[in-house]
C-alpha cells in the first residue's frame, strides 16, 4: 500500500501467488487483486486492508475491471482466453 499523498510504502497485504492486476470499486472501498498462478482474485477490504475472501476464477488471471455502479468484477484469464464476472456480493457468502 502506498500513501497517495506522499508517495511512501504505508503497509503489504499478502495476497495469492503472482498478483497481476488491480482495480478498486470507490462505492465500496473494496480492492481486488487477481493470482496469476492461484486462479483467483483477492477481495481485500480497503478499510481495513484485510483479504475478506478469494474467487476462484480462470486460469491465469492477467487483468480486471470493477464497474462501481453494479458491483461487478470482470477478470480475463490468458490460458483459456476467458473473461470470468462475478459480483462480490454474492460469491463472499
Amino acid at each position: 500500500m502506498i500513501d497517495g499523498k506522499t508517495n511512501k510504502v504505508i503497509g503489504n497485504v499478502k495476497v495469492g501467488n503472482t498478483p497481476s492486476a488491480v482495480a478498486v470499486n470507490p462505492n465500496t472501498n473494496m480492492v481486488y487483486v487477481t493470482n496469476y498462478y492461484d486462479n483467483t482474485t483477492s477481495v481485500i477490504d480497503g478499510k481495513t486492508n484485510k483479504v475478506i475472501g478469494n474467487v476462484t476464477v480462470g486460469s491465469a488471471p492477467s487483468a480486471l475491471a470493477v464497474n462501481p455502479n453494479t458491483n461487478m468484477v470482470y477478470v480475463t484469464s490468458d490460458d483459456i482466453n476467458q473473461l470470468s464476472v462475478f459480483n462480490p456480493d454474492q460469491e463472499l457468502k
